[in-house]
Formats: C-alpha cells, structure tokens, sequence
C-alpha cells in the first residue's frame, strides 16, 4: 500500500510540474492564448500580481480525500490547474523539492487524469491483505525409528520331550566294579581263609599258608550263583555267610560249599536290602547286615530270622551315608561301622546306641579316605582298618586312639593296590588283608611285618 501512495505521489509531482512550466512558458505568450477545449474548465482563483523578476509559488490545497494543485500565472488570463486525487500517507509523503529549473517548451497537451496503468518496467504492486492469511499447521513428523536389521534367525532345534525318570537314590552306591578279591574271613578252629573272587563271582578256599583247597559258585541268580559277592563272614559252627550284594540277600553254606539257605530281596521293609555291603557275625550267631543303601544295619537269627534294624541317612550320631565296612567286639558286643563317604568310624551298641567316633579326611596319622574294611583282634581288643583311598593299614585301640600304621601304592610285598578288607587270625596273631588290584592276599603279623602273599583267581 506504502509502495502505491508513492507511486500516485510521484505522478502527482510530474504534473504539477508540467503545470508549472507551462505557465512560466505563458509569460511570453498572449493573454488571449487558450488551453485547447479537450480540457475541461477548471475555475481558477485570482490571485494578485507578482512584482516583476519574482516567480509565483505554487498553491495547494488538501482535502481528506484529494489534493488540488493551484498552478500560479503571470497573466490575468484563466489557467487551468489539474486536481489530482491520492490518498497521502501522514508523515510519509515527502514534500516534493522545487524544481531549478523551468522548462522552456509547453506540452501541446496536459493530461487529464492520471493514468490507471502502470508502467511496464515497474512491477505490479499486490496489495497486502488485510487479515492473516490461514496458517494450516504442519503436522509434527512422528520420530523416524532406527531400524535396526533382523539379524538371520537361527531354526530352532525340534525339542524332543523328555522321558519322565525314576530318580535314583543319591545315597545309593553303584555297586564297586572289582578285578579281584573284595572279601576275606578266617576260620581258626580249621585254619581255613575264605575269600570273596568277586570279579569271577565265586568263593575261594584255601589253609592259611596259601594252598588252595576249593572254589563254589558262578554268575547268577540261583542257588549258589552270585552277583558281587562282597562280604563274608563265619560262625562258630564253621558255615560260612555270603553277602551277595547285587542279588540282595545272604546266602548260608557249608564249608564245602553246600548251601543251606538264603534270605532278603530288593526294597526297604524288614528282612529287604539294597545293595548291602558288609556283614559280620557276634559270639551269639547273630548276623549283621550293612544295609547300604537304606542307610540302616538289619540283624537276623542265624536262620535269617528278623530280629531288629537301627540307623537313618545323615551325618549324626548312628547316622550313615555310605555304611562299607562292619566288625564285632564280641568281648563288649559293641558293632564298629565304617562310613566311607565322611571318612569315619562309628562304635554303637548291639542295638545302635551310640558310643563314639572317630576319624576325619586326609592322609595322616588317623585320618581316612575312604575305608572299605575292618577287622577286630578279639584277644587284645585293637581295631585294624582298610585305608583304601591312602593304600595302607592302620592300627587303633577300641578307644580310637591312633597307633600304628603299614603300607603305601605299589606291588611289593608290603605295599598295595586299594586294600578292601582285613581279617584277623587271634590264634596265630595274623592279619589278612585282601589287596584288590594287585589280585593277592597278603598276610602280615600284628605290627605290619609282610609274611606271605597269595594271588587269588581262576584255580
């Protein structure tokens, strides 16, 4: 709008100023000179007479909506003045200087208005809009996620469903797999060694220098097969008790090899086992059974007769997790057991109260890794032991006081290979100790000086 009112500002000064000039031209002319007729007559006001050599200043009148431009004369003759209408704009219409100099020729025309185009060297004005125009807001751009690239799925296995278990008892042991003797017991009256062939599943006879007497029993499950024989032990009238472990019973024979009966099946109830793994016998000829994996001690009549069982799984007192070895005081009727898996032995009463304990794990002077065997000097009442885990024998009082000790790894004479048991001859102070995996029994006096050895196996 500013840009227009300038534009018709301008325009309205060239013609004043053309007016202007045509009539300081007029001043040479006659006062009888006309404007030509095309012109509309404008009235024009006197005006009083300028003094000569003075040039008339020009007169003009505002209205609020035009400008009247009074052009002066030097004549009385009428001149015309051209009244041009424009809006002006307070404060910003400049007023237009005076020209120096007037020009010398008269346009044979003036103008009557004011031209409604405009020039085409000045750019078209549009005008601003009264009201702001209508802003349609740019909807916010959601946050572009970064995409992260899938990486290539790996297929998923078909997951086959998982057969439901029976769990097994953890306290059960699997049944020891042996390459020669597990068991030995001694028959004084007779002189004769009985041992346990349990790899060839078989019960061996020899005198108690060596010679080899006879041999019963195959693999199997009837009447004087075996399946690991593990324990044995004899009573006063010379038969001879077989543990045999895998078969869950005890099987009782003659000494040469009759047998004379059997008892005990798979489970948990009285006269029941499972995998049993030692057995001995008191002056009444009443028989102990470790109960392994029940964690208890059975006792039966010689005839295999139920009488009482004792013992729970821990770590108390008469508590057992692995119960291996078993012997008897018969001076005292006190029953010592062998707990491999916490390296100990426990002295209970014939009904399993208990007296006390000893032993802890290591490989010094009364300390146990994992014993197997006990045997009892019935006269002197000393307790010989079956180091396993350190490959010697050690010797206690029944108080559990430490005394002595023989043995280290190895296949000499007074050396072994995982003993597994120890037996006690009272009458001619020997001790038998069955030498697993060197396959032998080898004999030793009760201070541990070697006196014999004897392989045992197929005869």
């Amino acid at each position: 709008m500013l840009r227009r009112t300038q534009f018709i500002s301008a325009l309205a000064f060239v013609a004043l100023t053309l007016a202007f000039a045509a009539c300081s031209g007029g001043a040479t002319t006659s006062p009888s000179t006309e404007i030509p007729s095309a012109t509309p007559s404008v009235p024009v006001k006197p005006t009083s007479e300028v003094p000569a050599g003075l040039t008339a200043a020009p007169t003009a009148t505002q209205e609020p909506t035009q400008q009247t431009a009074v052009v002066p004369t030097a004549t009385p003759a009428p001149i015309p003045t051209a009244t041009m209408a424009f809006t002006p704009t307070p404060s910003e219409t400049p007023t237009p200087p005076m020209p120096t100099q007037v020009p010398t020729q008269i346009p044979t025309e003036i103008p009557t208005q004011i031209p409604t185009e405009i020039p085409t060297e000045t750019p078209t004005v549009t005008p601003e809009p009264t009201t702001a125009p209508t802003v349609t807001p740019v909807p916010t751009a959601a946050p572009t996620a970064t995409i992260v690239p899938t990486p290539t799925a790996i297929p998923t296995p078909t997951v086959q469903p998982t057969p439901t278990l029976t769990p097994t008892p953890a306290a059960t042991p699997e049944p020891i797999q042996t390459t020669g003797p597990r068991a030995v017991a001694v028959d004084s009256s007779e002189e004769w060694v009985y041992v346990a062939d349990t790899s060839n599943n078989n019960i061996q006879k020899f005198r108690t220098n060596g010679d080899f007497l006879t041999q019963w029993g195959s693999t199997g499950t009837g009447d004087d097969q075996f399946d690991d024989p593990v324990g044995l032990t004899v009573d006063t009238s010379g038969s001879v008790y077989v543990l045999d472990s895998g078969n869950n019973r005890v099987q009782k024979i003659t000494p040469s090899g009759v047998l004379i009966g059997s008892w005990g099946t798979e489970g948990e109830g009285e006269g029941q086992f499972k995998n049993p793994q030692g057995i001995a016998i008191d002056n009444s000829n009443r028989i102990y059974v470790m109960d392994t994996g029940n964690h208890r001690m059975q006792r039966f009549t010689s005839g295999g007769i139920f009488l009482s069982a004792w013992g729970a799984e821990g770590n108390g007192q008469s508590q057992f997790t692995d119960p291996i070895g078993i012997s008897i005081d018969e001076s005292q009727t006190s029953v010592y057991v062998l707990d491999r898996e916490v390296d100990r032995l426990q002295k209970l009463t014939s009904v399993g109260g208990f007296i006390q304990m000893w032993g802890s794990s290591g490989s010094g002077p009364g300390e146990l890794d994992s014993p197997y065997g006990i045997g009892i000097d019935q006269s002197n009442r000393q307790v010989y032991l079956a180091d396993t885990g350190n490959n010697r024998i050690q010797k206690f009082q029944s108080t559990g006081a430490f005394m002595s000790e023989w043995g280290s790894e190895g296949d000499e004479d007074d050396q072994f290979n995982s003993p597994m048991a120890v037996a006690i001859d009272d009458d001619n102070s020997r001790v038998y100790v069955a030498d697993m995996l060197n396959n032998q029994i080898k004999v030793f006096n009760t201070v541990g000086h070697f006196v014999d050895k004897w392989t045992v196996g197929d005869q």
